[in-house]
């Protein structure tokens, strides 16, 4: 699923400007947040502990529900953000994989994917 990330603009400066260094192939971290007092859906990105911004709404519950299942789900940036000071003049593209965890095999890490 290739997507966005939004709300990021509501994370501060740092986050804006973490966005606008990060490049094209950079593995990003998902975090569900199923009390989200706006979406049971959400679904946090997350670069090296900062929180970047969401997925989208309109795209999320699928992701959101292979997480809770604890399925293998993958997010690379495919296009960088272009930030303009403290603005984003164009949203950065992220690609979502999943992979459903009886794909993994026994023993295998969900986030991951590896063996112990």
């Amino acid at each position: 699923m290739n997507t966005t990330i939004v709300g990021t603009k509501f994370r501060g400066g740092a986050a804006i400007a973490a966005l606008g260094r990060l490049e094209t192939g950079t593995v990003l971290e998902l975090r569900r947040e199923p009390l989200n007092q706006y979406d049971a859906n959400a679904v946090a990105v997350y670069f090296q502990g900062m929180h970047l911004g969401y997925v989208p709404a309109a795209v999320n519950a699928g992701v959101a529900a292979a997480l809770d299942k604890g399925d293998m789900v993958r997010a690379v940036l495919t296009m960088q953000a272009v930030v303009n000071g403290a603005a984003i003049a164009f949203p950065p593209r992220l690609r979502i994989d999943i992979q459903e965890d009886d794909l993994l095999g026994p023993g295998r890490d969900p986030n991951t994917g590896l063996s112990p």
